[in-house]
């Protein structure tokens, strides 16, 4: 089951996903061929048709994944999820050979979805040979997308007068001075002036 894709939601998704299958890693300017859009979550098992389910997939690793979004992983024999090229890094569940030319599953989701997805298909194989011959292949992976959990919680910045780990005080940033040790972590002393009284006001 197909369904129509906006133009510029189509074109944003190309260029986050560097116009490359989002799966084995083929470039749509090494293939010569367009690829389709994606439902990371199938349209049969109730994938919505939005920016966040959607990615770039060449049109064979498309059909193989058809209405599935888990299998079982070869090694272990477990039900795992296919790889989410939206949430998960590539790097992590995936390597090359040494030799560039197949795809190696490091994870039970990588293994699961190199069996899945037929990502060594021996044309496939034999063409990465050749494009890794000119230097066309394997691809520099980038760091996207950001893969979940996202802390929720972020620890706030050192304030400018408090101890920074290590026993030194801040000076704060344009104060012109020098950053002094903490004693036991408690903050250092306010500098004194020319006469030698502290530097605040009563």
């Amino acid at each position: 089951m197909r369904r129509s894709i906006p133009t510029a939601l189509r074109q944003g998704i190309s260029d986050q996903a560097d116009h490359r299958c989002g799966y084995c890693r083929s470039a749509e300017e090494t293939v010569g061929a367009s690829m389709e859009i994606d439902h990371i979550v199938p349209l049969a098992l109730g994938g919505p048709t939005d920016e966040e389910n959607l990615w770039l997939a060449c049109s064979q690793c498309n059909d193989h994944e058809n209405d599935r979004a888990a299998t079982v992983d070869p090694q272990t024999g477990e039900l795992c999820r296919l790889y989410h090229p939206r949430l998960q890094h590539w790097n992590e569940h995936f390597s090359w050979s040494a030799d560039g030319t197949r795809i190696v599953g490091r994870t039970p989701t990588g293994r699961a979805t190199v069996v899945a997805l037929h990502l060594n298909r021996p044309p496939l194989v034999s063409a990465r040979a050749a494009w890794t011959s000119v230097g066309w292949h394997p691809p520099q992976e980038r760091c996207w997308p950001t893969p979940l959990p996202i802390p929720l919680y972020q620890a706030p910045p050192v304030p400018p007068t408090a101890c920074v780990p290590g026993g030194l005080a801040a000076a704060g940033p344009g104060s012109g001075r020098t950053p002094a040790p903490c004693a036991r972590g408690r903050p250092a002393p306010r500098p004194a002036t020319a006469a030698g009284a502290p530097s605040g006001r009563g």
